[in-house]
């Protein structure tokens, strides 16, 4: 992917237009300033990454504890969907104007923590989101 990734990016900035078609989303998001995503025809997301993430509306937490936490510690908190969950990890999706810090209270509160991210969709998620709709 670097080789890739220098040789583009070389060509752009020599001011060539450089057009990347890739079912590989990963690729996309890394590669590409302006990204057109299609399903059957249709264009479902369109913009640069940093514009299509803003209008999402829903941002990504990950939690890792320590140790196992409370069954349902995020039951409490309002508009927090758990999307995967196992022993120590837990993934949530939240609105993009939730309070990380309400989140970090009650992970914090249901024992200590490894790591906490919040962070928005990736391009892949965004897409998938865009044609379940």
């Amino acid at each position: 992917m670097a080789a890739l990734g220098e040789l583009l990016g070389a060509l752009a900035e020599d001011g060539a237009a450089v057009l990347f078609s890739s079912h590989q989303l990963d690729l996309v998001q890394h590669l590409c300033q302006d990204i057109v995503t299609v399903d059957h025809g249709r264009v479902v997301l369109e913009g640069s990454l940093e514009q299509l993430q803003a209008a999402a509306g829903r941002r990504q937490v990950t939690v890792i504890f320590a140790r196992t936490p409370p069954a349902y510690w995020s039951a409490g908190l309002p508009d927090v969907d758990v999307e995967a969950a196992d022993d120590r990890h837990v993934r949530l999706a939240v609105s993009a104007d939730r309070d990380p810090g309400d989140i970090l209270r009650a992970a914090r509160a249901a024992g200590p923590l490894i790591s906490f991210e919040f962070e928005p969709p990736s391009l892949d998620e965004m897409f998938r989101m865009a044609v379940a709709r």
